[in-house]
């Protein structure tokens, strides 16, 4: 027990330590990044074979926010230390179209899964503390049948209005230990999603679904990474599948993780307030997401 707390104990400290250095340090690569030209970032995707194929979309977040106080900026500072994997993200978010409506989960507010604009942050809490000039989004894609986009679409759609589904702050500080425990005490070929690092109380989210359909009136709890995780395992077969073998568990994925997940691919980066414009570029040179560049698929009531 001694042992256990003294871990935790230093799990925060370490955070509490170099988060500050570490936003500064971010901060400073952002101002480069951008002074460079390259405030927005595609790739060419290769049309999939057959034609009856939807796909899903992952937004990742690298905020930039307004004040030093907030307390996102710990988290946020505390993730890039431990971090892993090459992407430098904070949030993820899905979504079923390349318009500026995702939906992802946090604290606060009467639901916390909300819609999130990286175009109008003024309606999401989360969101308004971001600056979107200095703040980057990268977008990525899981392609999946008709019936595994539908899944996927009802249970986020359903969940928009559940106050049962609840964003897990104090499970932050288990992904911190084990985040930690990942980076600096394991091999690191063993780092990567799906590795030993990873299989910590292995999770069935499928088990988690049929308890939320037999009892609907239970608290939930997710970090933001964790819900989409959720959603894709619960909705895609292929995602399901390879969760299982490796002994993925959902509640433990990382936002830096879900680019490593099977068969997503990246598609396009840029500033939050250049979101449509890359989207725009993005979809001209990559026909087949045509018909992904619509009006928005949902409406949140008030």
């Amino acid at each position: 027990m001694k042992t256990t707390k003294r871990f935790i104990t230093s799990v925060l400290l370490l955070f509490c330590a170099f988060a500050g250095t570490a936003v500064f340090a971010k901060e400073k690569g952002k101002w480069l990044y951008f002074l460079e030209g390259r405030e927005t970032q595609s790739v060419n995707v290769p049309a999939p074979y057959g034609s009856d194929h939807k796909y899903i979309f992952i937004r990742l977040y690298d905020p930039i926010y307004n004040s030093s106080i907030y307390l996102e900026n710990l988290l946020q500072g505390g993730m890039s230390i431990t971090q892993v994997n090459p992407e430098t993200v904070s949030h993820a978010s899905i979504g079923f179209d390349l318009s500026d409506y995702f939906f992802g989960l946090t604290a606060g507010g009467k639901y916390n899964l909300k819609i999130e604009r990286c175009l109008d942050v003024a309606d999401n809490k989360y969101m308004k503390k971001c600056d979107p000039v200095r703040s980057s989004q990268s977008v990525y894609a899981i392609e999946v049948t008709p019936e595994e986009y539908e899944r996927a679409y009802n249970l986020v759609y359903k969940n928009l209005t559940n106050k049962w589904l609840r964003y897990a702050t104090l499970k932050n500080v288990k992904i911190a230990g084990l985040s930690i425990k990942r980076k600096f005490f394991t091999e690191q070929e063993q780092q990567e999603l799906g590795k030993k690092a990873t299989e910590e109380k292995f999770y069935d989210a499928k088990q988690w679904f049929r308890d939320y359909q037999s009892e609907p009136n239970t608290i939930k709890k997710f970090v933001c990474s964790g819900f989409v995780s959720w959603v894709l395992y619960n909705s895609v077969d292929s995602v399901h599948q390879w969760f299982d073998e490796n002994k993925i568990d959902v509640n433990y994925v990382v936002p830096s993780d879900i680019p490593h997940i099977q068969n997503v691919k990246f598609l396009f980066s840029s500033t939050w307030d250049n979101y449509d414009r890359a989207a725009l570029q993005f979809v001209h040179e990559n026909q087949e997401f045509a018909e992904y560049f619509p009006e928005p698929v949902f409406k949140q009531g008030k």
